[in-house]
């Protein structure tokens, strides 16, 4: 079975969950009799059933899945995990006791609320699949540019050739084999599952299966090889003229029927038979300047055969341009990609980082209190709460550990990922000392060092929401062949690493104060000192790679 499809069962599973419950809502409403009520309490039990056996089959699926497809297995243990932290059990319950009791607006209420939760489950449970969804198209986009690149790169060296010396006979069958590729492009663009640019907007939602308006052309030169003018998906003529203003090579503007390079008109109207652009399905933009591009090197190479060199030049020139309007089409496909992809990403880091500080803070109070109890009467009560403590700083620690997995997966963020896996190495020391009911000044002081370091990745990520939304209602940001954007930007990112170098320096004074004359022989203190040494050697890393750009 693909490894893909595995959660559908599941998902569908979700779904029957907020069936009845969605039903029931209405029902209550209605102020239906006693005995209705009863019948209504009988099936909200049979709902609540069957979410208890749900979250059981969820953790069986996982034991089997943690083998083979650990992050999956992860995926539905957390499902798992925020249904208890929501008590959505709990609350079925409670609806059963209120219907039971004839309390049926305060029912209502309840189950609305349920609903939400449960909604949020089943968006859990969608997440990792949209999430492939998303890394699939980027790659098959990239496939794309790779290709139409590597067209570029032929068109102008035939070019080249043709506005030399070249032989036309050969060019000519160049000029074919480039157009047969763009061609080939073209149909593949339109026969992949989920085209380019249509990358549905909500989870479960399924690529359009519309067919387009027309076949692309065929390989063979045609007796009127100029395109018809490309459209914008609502169907007006697109601009084609090139960037900067500046008219195609030829000395007239394309639109209008105006004379295109190499002699030929642009015609005005479609031609006779074909489906009018207005009535005609919306097709890829990038498919479309494909396809208009092999139509230039099919007219190219009709007059290369008749050796017709400076009129073939023209359609060449027009061919380039069609090409490298498809490129900023898909490079635009790929930066809104990457932008949802980011989103995704930020808001998930934001809401964990969010939970383990709000955790944190109750630790660190927690500790306080036991502080503030001196030693000597510090009782098995007081030690008990002080292991229950580490068992929650225990629990940060795995929940950072989800968190840099995604961090690690993006590689593009060098620092924060740093920062977050120096307050879980501080996380796991605070567990330690937790466990040996050490609540000292030392202890305190690498709890105050997790929840600054909590609250400034909370704020950066915050940050880079905020800008991301506002890129997304201005101006189209810049693609192009940089690569992907950053999660977090270089200026951040060195701001988040002068952070890191101060604690250091904190921690250093505090270690500093703790030993008396030049050295100390406490193995614990060794110990915090050799981790604060590995920890600068990590920071000049990481300052390294940014500076270098290794991340980009």
């Amino acid at each position: 079975m693909n490894r893909h499809h595995h959660p559908r069962w599941t998902i569908l599973a979700a779904l029957l969950m907020l069936g009845p419950v969605a039903w029931l809502a209405p029902a209550a409403s209605a102020q239906q009799p006693a005995d209705g009520d009863a019948a209504l309490a009988l099936d909200q039990e049979q709902v609540a059933a069957r979410w208890k056996r749900f979250e059981e089959v969820l953790l069986r699926v996982a034991e089997v899945a943690a083998k083979t497809d650990p992050d999956r297995a992860a995926l539905l243990r957390q499902t798992v995990a925020e249904s208890k932290d929501r008590l959505v059990g709990m609350q079925f319950l409670e609806v059963v006791k209120l219907l039971k009791s004839e309390k049926l607006a305060t029912a209502v209420k309840q189950q609305q609320d349920l609903q939400q939760d449960l909604q949020a489950l089943l968006d859990l449970l969608l997440s990792e699949d949209r999430a492939k969804r998303l890394a699939d198209e980027q790659a098959r986009v990239r496939k794309y540019l790779k290709e139409v690149n590597q067209l570029i790169k032929e068109e102008k060296a035939i070019q080249g050739a043709t506005e030399g010396s070249g032989d036309p006979k050969a060019l000519a069958q160049r000029q074919a084999s480039a157009a047969q590729r763009t061609g080939k492009l073209a149909r593949q663009m339109k026969d992949e599952a989920a085209p380019a640019g249509q990358v549905p907007e909500k989870p479960g939602d399924e690529p359009s299966s519309k067919p387009d308006a027309a076949e692309p052309p065929g390989d063979e030169p045609q007796d009127n090889p100029a395109p018809e003018p490309s459209k914008t998906p609502d169907g007006q003529p697109a601009e084609q003229t090139p960037p900067g203003g500046e008219p195609m090579p030829g000395g007239e503007p394309m639109p209008g029927g105006q004379p295109m390079p190499g002699g030929e008109p642009m015609p005005s109207s479609p031609p006779q038979g074909e489906t009018p652009a207005e009535e005609a399905p919306a097709t890829d933009p990038a498919q479309q300047r494909l396809e208009a591009a092999q139509q230039r090197m099919q007219a190219a190479q009709k007059k290369l055969e008749q050796a017709r060199k400076r009129d073939a030049s023209g359609d060449e020139e027009a061919a380039i341009h069609e090409l490298e309007q498809a490129k900023a089409e898909l490079e635009e496909i790929l930066r809104q990609l990457r932008e949802e992809e980011m989103k995704r990403l930020l808001t998930m880091l934001e809401e964990r980082l969010t939970k383990m500080l709000e955790a944190q803070t109750v630790i660190y109070e927690g500790t306080l209190r036991l502080d503030g109890v001196p030693a000597a009467e510090r009782g098995r009560d007081d030690e008990i709460e002080a292991a229950r403590l580490g068992s929650k700083e225990a629990e940060l620690v795995a929940m950072a550990d989800k968190a840099l997995l995604l961090l690690r997966e993006d590689a593009t963020a060098v620092a924060l990922p740093e920062a977050l896996g120096q307050a879980r190495t501080d996380m796991q020391q605070v567990a330690e000392r937790l466990g040996r009911t050490q609540v000292d000044l030392i202890t305190q002081g690498v709890e105050e060092d997790i929840i600054a370091a909590l609250q400034e990745m909370i704020a950066v990520l915050q940050k880079e929401l905020a800008e991301l939304g506002q890129q997304q209602q201005g101006q189209p940001g810049q693609q192009g062949e940089q690569g992907d954007p950053p999660l977090v930007d270089a200026l951040a990112e060195l701001k988040m690493i002068r952070s890191l170098q101060l604690r250091v320096n904190k921690r250093t004074e505090r270690y500093t104060a703790l030993i008396e004359g030049e050295q100390t022989a406490d193995p614990e203190l060794m110990a915090a000192l050799r981790e604060l040494a590995d920890r600068q050697q990590r920071i000049y890393r990481a300052t390294k790679d940014i500076v270098s750009g290794r991340n980009q």
